[in-house]
Parts: structure tokens; sequence; C-alpha cells
């Protein structure tokens, strides 16, 4: 029998959930996985990942009702579509990824009699900078969906704690499943270590950390200076 995985995400933007969204989808093919992507058609000034996407020869659904801000009206109509795409595709697994998608996703799922249903916390949707009510409304979302969650699936060890301290289900609820990095993407440049100090003007014995990310304040670049 061949086993169908079907992967809701809320927008398909440059990004590290989106990227191990994709390469996921990418290896479970491989292994013979009829595997799909359904995610809303939001963009943003990150970029999009769509074509990449499609190109990489992944089944992939634009659903319109799927938005990322809260909009009664479509939240509720991308749940009932969602439970329709589930039971017409009949999936083995649902693996949900990003908030709205996560939520949404995983509930359609449930209606939809799926066997097993995961959701990956790429990064938690309620944080300190939240009014109070709306961090707590989240939380409480969460908290409402873990019941019908086989797995939560975290990217970092971090993930987990902050989780367990919102009150978001017990450690046997959580796994760790760092993503991996694809090196040959990369290449592997020669440099000349002590010509780049000089060119940057860093002493040739001066310690040298650095990061690559991007600039807003969930990535807290201010943090790491």
């Amino acid at each position: 029998m061949t086993i169908r995985v079907l992967h809701p995400i809320t927008r398909l933007i440059i990004g590290g959930a989106q990227e191990n969204t994709i390469i996921t989808a990418q290896q479970l093919r491989g292994r013979g996985w009829d595997t799909t992507i359904v995610s809303g058609p939001q963009t943003g000034s990150e970029g999009s990942l769509i074509e990449a996407t499609q190109d990489e020869g992944i089944p992939l659904i634009l659903e319109p009702t799927l938005v990322r801000e809260v909009n009664p009206i479509k939240d509720l109509q991308a749940l009932f579509r969602l439970i329709k795409l589930m039971r017409k595709g009949g999936f083995t697994i649902v693996h949900t990824h990003s908030s709205k998608a996560g939520i949404l996703g995983r509930w359609a799922a449930k209606f939809a009699g799926v066997p097993i249903i995961v959701h990956t916390v790429h990064g938690w949707g309620h944080h300190e900078r939240q009014h109070p009510l709306i961090r707590a409304y989240y939380i409480l979302l969460e908290k409402l969906t873990l019941p019908i969650t086989d797995k939560l699936i975290v990217v970092s060890a971090l993930n987990t704690e902050k989780g367990l301290q919102d009150g978001i289900g017990l450690p046997e609820n959580y796994v760790v499943i760092r993503s991996g990095i694809e090196l040959d993407r990369f290449g592997h440049p020669k440099v000349a270590p002590a010509a780049t100090r000089a060119a940057w003007g860093i002493p040739a014995d001066a310690p040298v950390v650095g990061t690559v990310t991007r600039l807003s304040p969930q990535k807290a670049p201010l943090d790491f200076l």
C-alpha cells in the first residue's frame, strides 16, 4: 500500500519552515511515498517558493482560503475545504507546518479520519511581544489541538522548553528533529583566512564569530551582537 502524505503550510515564502517542508516532501517522494503540499497563495517580502516547489515536481495545491491573518469566514472555509481535500485524497498522514495551517490542518485531518496527525513547530506562533489576550488565545488553541496530535516535532530543544513552559503538553508529546542542511548547495569555497581578515580589518589574533540570518525581531540579531 502506498503511503500518502499531505503537508499543509500557511505560506510558501522563502524561509526555514518552508524549505524544511519542501526537503521533507522531496525525501519522502524519493522513498516512494506519495507526498503533496497544500499552501495558501500569499507571499511576502521574503520572496516565494511556489515556483521552486513546482519545479521540483512536488504536487502542490494552492488553497485560496488559507491565509495568514485571522479571518473567521476564510478560516472556516479553509477548514471545510481541507476536510474535503483530505477525504478525497485518502491520506495516510497529515503533517502540518506553521501556526494557522497547523491548527486548521490538524482539525481537518481529525474530521476527515486521517490515521496519523503530526505537526512541526518551526517556531511558536505566540510570543511575548503580542497583546496578552492574543497570546493567551494562541496558546489555548495549541492546548486544544494537542490531544488530536500524535506527535509534535520541534526543530530545537528550545521549542520544547517554551511549549512546556506555556503549558502545552508533556515531554512525551515532543520529539526533536533538527533541520538538515544540504551542504552541496553551498560548495566548498577556498578562502585565505589571513587575506579575509586583512580585507575586513580584523586583527590576526582576534576571535571571529558570525551569523547568517534575516534582519527581523524574530531572529533577534541584536541579541547576537
